[in-house]
């Protein structure tokens, strides 16, 4: 794993929290790095993680540049099969940051993504934000 640095080479450990990274690919796996298949061994850049974390941050809060990075993300990224079995079509992705992108855009297609206005909000997603904040600070 390789942690970012700045132009001068010193290192920007607070970009990320590592534990939360780890805990993250423990959880879920590899969000963009590359597996090994023969060893199972991976590699997933922090600096690219932190990357993905904040197009996802500003594309909830509708930002339009984002918007177009995620939705660029998955352009190419969709293998797309009819399948009898499933009676339908089955879509291959093949990582988990462009499935991420795909439930984004879906969210944000129907509505779904929104971010408390109230920057002393503890829990600042729809469904998580205290009613008083939704009530103060119109969306």
């Amino acid at each position: 794993m390789s942690i970012r640095r700045d132009a001068a080479g010193r290192l920007l450990p607070d970009l990320i929290e590592l534990g939360a990274m780890e805990a993250f690919i423990k959880k879920f796996g590899v969000l963009r790095g590359i597996v090994n298949e023969t060893t199972g061994r991976f590699n997933e850049d922090a600096a690219d993680f932190t990357d993905a974390q904040d197009t996802l941050r500003w594309a909830w809060t509708g930002g339009k540049n984002s918007l177009a990075d995620i939705e660029a993300q998955v352009r190419h990224a969709l293998d797309a099969q009819a399948s009898v079995k499933a009676g339908g079509i089955a879509l291959t992705i093949d990582n988990l940051w462009n499935l991420v992108c795909v439930l984004f855009l879906l969210d944000y297609a129907e509505g779904n993504t929104a971010v408390c206005a109230n920057p002393e909000c503890p829990a600042p997603s729809p469904g998580t934000c205290r009613l008083e904040c939704w009530r103060i600070i119109p969306m």
